[in-house]
C-alpha cells in the first residue's frame, strides 16, 4: 500500500490488477499494449495468504468491467500527465497503476490556474515493451470501464477510439 493510500502512489496491488486487466482482455480475444488502473478504484489492501472472492470484492467493489481503448502515443503521454489533477481537486496527484511493460520519467513545475498554484507533471522517456512511445503510433490500453470513460479526470480516454467492453467484472 502506498504511504497515504492507493491514490497517493503506485502499489503492488495496482500492478497486479493491471496484470489481471491484460489477462481479461486476452480472454476476450483482445490484444493490448498496456494496462492502467486508477488508485481510487482500489478500496482496500489484501493481506498475505489465501485470497477469497470476498477479499477481491472488498478491494474492487464497484462492478466496473474490463475495457480496451486505442490511444495515440501523444494521448498516452497526456494520460500520464493527467495524474496531476486540476486545481482544487481533492488529491493533487492520482497515481496510476501500470502494467510492468510500461515505464516513464517525469519532471514537475508549478503553474498558476485561476489564482491557485498547482504542480504539473511533464512526462518523457515513455516506453511500452522497451520501445519509445511516438506521438503518431497507436497503443491498445486495457483498464476498468470507469477510468476508460474519463473517470477521475483522466479525460484523454474520451478521445480514444475502438472502445471495447469485455464484460469481465
Amino acid at each position: 500500500k502506498a504511504p497515504n493510500g492507493n491514490r497517493d502512489g503506485e502499489t503492488n496491488l495496482g500492478d497486479l490488477i493491471t496484470d489481471a486487466l491484460v489477462w481479461g482482455a486476452k480472454q476476450n480475444g483482445e490484444t493490448v499494449d498496456a494496462a492502467i488502473t486508477n488508485g481510487g478504484g482500489i478500496r482496500a489492501t489484501i493481506e498475505a495468504g489465501d485470497i477469497t472472492k470476498k477479499d477481491v470484492n472488498t478491494v474492487l467493489p464497484f462492478g466496473n468491467t474490463n475495457a480496451v481503448v486505442t490511444l495515440t502515443g501523444k494521448q498516452l503521454v497526456t494520460l500520464f500527465e493527467q495524474q496531476w489533477q486540476p486545481a482544487g481537486a481533492q488529491h493533487p496527484v492520482l497515481w496510476l497503476g501500470v502494467s510492468n511493460n510500461v515505464s516513464y520519467q517525469y519532471t514537475t513545475d508549478q503553474e498558476t490556474v485561476d489564482g491557485v498554484t498547482v504542480t504539473r507533471g511533464h512526462v518523457f522517456n515513455l516506453t511500452v515493451n522497451g520501445k519509445k512511445v511516438t506521438d503518431d503510433a497507436t497503443y491498445k490500453v486495457a483498464g476498468n470501464s470507469f477510468l476508460l470513460a474519463g473517470g477521475d479526470n483522466f479525460t484523454v480516454f474520451q478521445q480514444g477510439t475502438g472502445y471495447v467492453d469485455t464484460g469481465f467484472v
